[in-house]
């Protein structure tokens, strides 16, 4: 799964913490000097492939960008949870 931060038109790369409670970026890009990113109200992109997320600084709480993440899945974030955590589909 590749996670970015997408701020001010540009993709940040983002690594998950062990405890998948925050990611980090290479380097800070918030005023604070942090470099921990934290998601909230995360749901489903326009077009149901992707999960996206407000992200804000682990540190100073501050709204930094859009979390993106892209799962390696064949059908889309969606509609793998739909066939995950829904009723059998038959196709």
């Amino acid at each position: 799964m590749e996670i970015y931060l997408i701020r001010d038109g540009r993709k940040w790369p983002l690594t998950l913490e062990e405890s998948q409670e925050k990611a980090r970026l290479e380097r800070p890009v918030c005023e604070c000097g942090e470099t921990g990113v934290v998601g909230t109200g995360l749901q489903y992109s326009s077009d149901g492939r992707n999960y996206e997320a407000t992200g804000c600084c682990a540190g100073c709480k501050k709204v930094l960008g859009r979390i993106i993440a892209e799962p390696d899945t064949v059908f889309g974030a969606r509609e793998d949870d739909a066939v995950l955590n829904g009723r059998c589909r038959v196709y």
